[in-house]
């Protein structure tokens, strides 16, 4: 009985690699902001309920963004910043064509901003809680 070798190529052996690098940065990432969300979610939930402005709770959702996108090995900045004008009110839309827009707007546009929801968001209890909580939310 013989034994047939198939040869293996060069393209099999790199796909397997990157498979192999693809699952270790995968599980760096969901450890990562898996400790990061665990740690600060008791914090930011409190400043959150307890703040009537939000900005304690803003601060630290900041620092969670940052952690994630440094482990993720993602960078982010903003081209014309000089344009923002504090004190002046603007509609931020983010486009989602990422997983990290959200991060990266907390973490770039050096101003604090609110978010508007859909109302289907309103269903999920904590989301409800601190939408209603001392913040001006519309139906």
């Amino acid at each position: 009985m013989s034994r047939h070798r198939r040869a293996v190529s060069i393209f099999e052996r790199a796909s397997a690699v990157h498979r192999l690098f693809d699952i270790m940065r995968i599980t760096w990432l969901g450890f990562w902001a898996a400790a990061a969300t665990i740690i600060l979610f008791v914090p930011m939930t409190a400043a959150g309920l307890l703040s009537r402005t939000g900005n304690l709770a803003f601060d630290i959702s900041k620092i969670w963004a940052h952690i994630v996108l440094g482990v993720s090995f993602v960078r982010s900045e903003i081209i014309n910043r000089e344009n923002i004008r504090k004190g002046t009110s603007y509609v931020i839309v983010s486009n989602h064509q990422s997983l990290f827009d959200i991060l990266a707007l907390v973490t770039t546009l050096g101003i604090q901003f609110r978010w508007f929801i859909k109302k289907e968001i309103l269903k999920v209890t904590a989301v409800r809680l601190r939408a209603v909580r001392g913040t001006q939310h519309f139906h």
